[in-house]
């Protein structure tokens, strides 16, 4: 049965009073455009791309810091980039997946809040022999699950990490409301929490379907423009940012959403 443990993560600081909630993902740190705190931000060949990851952090920060402190924050998967083998490890400021995990926890302790959560990410990134992830969660002292629910003010938060992407704009937001589908399913089952908030990440672009039966989100990314896999292989658009959510006494969820656009780009001349 051990194998079969519904986790709901309950805090008595969770309940009562309006609590604030930050949802971050995909911050790949270690890619030479993931999120990166200043002292790993090096500057050896390419002044212009150090500025871009400062630019991205120091964003980040700010409306991070605007939210002031904030109740529980989430990191929903994708922390680290890892050793980058389909690209020779050419993508990445360390190959060092210890180094990287570092580079993510100075930057969550800079987040002012009372209760970090983690969700792990995809074996591609964080490790297919071992959990990368892991180091960051001993380092923060923070629970680290596979599927997280959580529940605030009455509230199910049901959070993970992978989700299908769609190849057409209008199909973006199928997956997602399977995956509500799927958890009303196992609900009705009475083999875990019925969700009021279904949260995932993974594919870099952020959707929201907020209905009276509940609120669905695919998050957007931390992991800024330029990758050689979104250059190359990715037609549709991606979003930079997190989200924002409040959840009042009395179980009323409003939600806000970060986002920072991309740099211009023009067409070369001949």
């Amino acid at each position: 049965m051990d194998l079969f443990r519904v986790l709901l993560c309950r805090h008595r600081d969770l309940e009562e009073t309006l609590k604030k909630i930050l949802v971050f993902s995909d911050t790949h740190c270690g890619h030479y455009v993931g999120l990166t705190p200043p002292k790993w931000n090096p500057r050896r060949d390419n002044d212009d791309l150090a500025a871009y990851r400062e630019a991205l952090y120091d964003w980040v920060q700010a409306r991070t810091k605007s939210y002031g402190k904030v109740d529980v924050a989430i990191l929903n998967g994708d922390a680290v980039d890892g050793t980058g083998k389909k690209s020779g490890g050419t993508e990445q400021i360390t190959v060092d997946t210890n180094e990287q995990a570092f580079m993510c926890a100075d930057w969550m302790k800079t987040v002012k809040t009372k209760n970090w959560f983690m969700v792990y990410g995809t074996p591609y990134h964080t490790g297919d022999k071992n959990d990368v992830e892991d180091i960051i969660s001993q380092i923060m002292g923070c629970k680290i699950e596979s599927t997280l629910d959580l529940e605030v003010n009455g509230r199910v938060f049901n959070f993970k990490h992978k989700i299908g992407g769609s190849q057409i704009p209008h199909g973006r937001a199928t997956s997602l409301l399977r995956d509500k589908m799927w958890n009303q399913l196992w609900a009705a089952r009475g083999e875990y929490p019925l969700a009021d908030v279904i949260i995932r990440s993974h594919v870099h672009y952020n959707v929201v379907v907020d209905t009276p039966t509940g609120i669905s989100v695919i998050t957007p990314a931390l992991q800024g423009y330029g990758s050689k896999y979104g250059t190359r292989q990715v037609s549709g658009t991606v979003d930079y940012g997190f989200m924002y959510f409040e959840v009042t006494d009395k179980g009323d969820i409003t939600w806000t959403r970060e986002i920072l656009r991309g740099p211009r780009t023009v067409a070369l001349t001949v």
